[in-house]
């Protein structure tokens, strides 16, 4: 890299100012010398100290008009045409290919300290969300921010900031259940009044805690979902709660939705008006069925559903780090089972449980003590991770973050996703095998 330095018009006078000042210097000093040899200067013009020449005051003011074009260019030196500092010129400049994203769902009940957090490399995270903010109180529906959740708000940043992280922090509004209460988004939404009481506390949020963004999991608008009361108007009503939010909060900050990962939902929605509002779309792809609950091919089918309305550099590919057991087994409730994280999987196969780890082409998958648990493992996330980097898609999405095994799925994701692919997991299942 070459450095330029683009030199102010001004210092071309001031080298003219230089050259002038100078010359008249010398001139002057000529003369004195010539004058004192003469005898036309007279003793007490000049005081004598230790065998040194002392120059009285009208001496010194030529010696100061003889510094002052010194100050005046290094001063000019210093400065562009535009009167900015100058910068080093990169001749041949680097191109940085785009980052993809890697949106991490981190949830209240995941940690309440800073040590609870010090294995996660956020480095490799672009954004997280913060998980969950309720909209709870039916008399007063916006989102509420406990005492907890902001002092937990401030742990996540300085654990972000201590390792020199560049991760947003987005809070989530909704999720599956707000036990036992319901999510109220429906009133929120459903008139002016109610929007811009809601827009309103989004705004105070971005402002007072200076988080980047909000993410709206609303399950689901005009649908009967996770405990979210709805309406026949939900729908019309989402779109309108969208568009005041994004309006309040700026384009500076971040307005996200964690969305329903079937083909048919951005039209069922107000797919076209949101596309134009939102900045990204977290598919949920997972939970599709207990059997097979992550498949390859439905998320593959969805994401390009939701490209076509969206356009694909908005949309983020849904990873679950957990497992599901088929809703027919009779240890459906029991979390060594259904609900199983990577973790505990990679736990059960260290402590010699009896597991098997298969892999085939939709799906990956376990078999413990005889009963199937649908997940998946390193190399599925590498194959949906690649299918994200050759199809142009905004990035992924995980649910959620203490779920993982010594970091071992988000490195999977990172070294694919923005990196050359090097990290290998040493979490090898057996390959082919059904």
């Amino acid at each position: 890299m070459a450095t330029v330095t683009r030199l102010n018009p001004a210092l071309y006078a001031t080298g003219k100012i230089y050259k002038a000042c100078l010359s008249m210097s010398l001139k002057r000093f000529w003369l004195l010398t010539m004058y004192e040899k003469n005898g036309m200067i007279k003793p007490h013009q000049f005081i004598y100290k230790r065998g040194k020449c002392v120059v009285k005051k009208s001496i010194k003011i030529v010696m100061l008009i003889l510094l002052l074009p010194f100050l005046l260019f290094a001063f000019a030196c210093g400065k562009n045409p535009d009167g900015k500092d100058s910068k080093p010129v990169d001749d041949d400049p680097i191109v940085k290919p785009p980052v993809n994203n890697c949106v991490m769902y981190v949830p209240s009940w995941a940690f309440s300290s800073q040590q609870d957090l010090k294995d996660y490399d956020f480095s490799l995270m672009t954004h997280v969300n913060y998980a969950f903010s309720l909209v709870s109180d039916r008399n007063n529906p916006i989102p509420i921010l406990r005492n907890q959740d902001v002092n937990r708000l401030a742990v996540l940043r300085a654990a972000i900031e201590a390792q020199g992280a560049d991760t947003k922090i987005l809070v989530s509004i909704g999720g599956w259940s707000a036990f036992p209460d319901k999510h109220y988004f429906c009133e929120g939404a459903a008139t002016e009044t109610a929007r811009e009481n809601f827009a309103n506390e989004c705004l105070r949020w971005v402002e007072e805690y200076g988080i980047d963004g909000i993410d709206i999991d609303w399950e689901y608008p005009g649908e009967v979902g996770g405990g979210c009361t709805t309406c026949p108007h939900c729908v019309t009503d989402f779109t309108l709660l969208c568009g005041l939010i994004k309006e309040k909060i700026g384009t500076d900050k971040l307005l996200t939705i964690a969305a329903k990962a079937t083909t048919g939902e951005p039209t069922r929605l107000e797919g076209a008006k949101l596309a134009e509002i939102l900045d990204y779309v977290n598919l949920m792809n997972y939970d599709y069925g207990t059997d097979n609950h992550a498949s390859m091919s439905r998320t593959t089918q969805v994401a390009e559903a939701w490209g076509e309305v969206f356009g694909n550099k908005k949309i983020h590919i849904g990873l679950p780090f957990y497992a599901h057991a088929p809703d027919s087994n009779d240890n459906n409730d029991n979390n060594d089972y259904n609900w199983a994280t990577y973790a505990d999987i990679v736990g059960y196969i260290e402590s010699g449980r009896n597991i098997q780890v298969y892999t085939v082409e939709d799906e990956s998958y376990a078999i413990l003590d005889g009963i199937k648990l649908s997940f998946d493992t390193p190399e599925q996330i590498r194959k949906k991770i690649l299918y994200v980097v050759e199809n142009g898609f905004g990035g992924a999405m995980v649910w959620e973050s203490s779920q993982d095994k010594d970091n071992d799925l988000l490195n999977t994701i990172a070294s694919n996703l923005n990196g050359d692919g090097s990290y290998q997991s040493a979490f090898i299942p057996i390959e082919g095998l059904a």
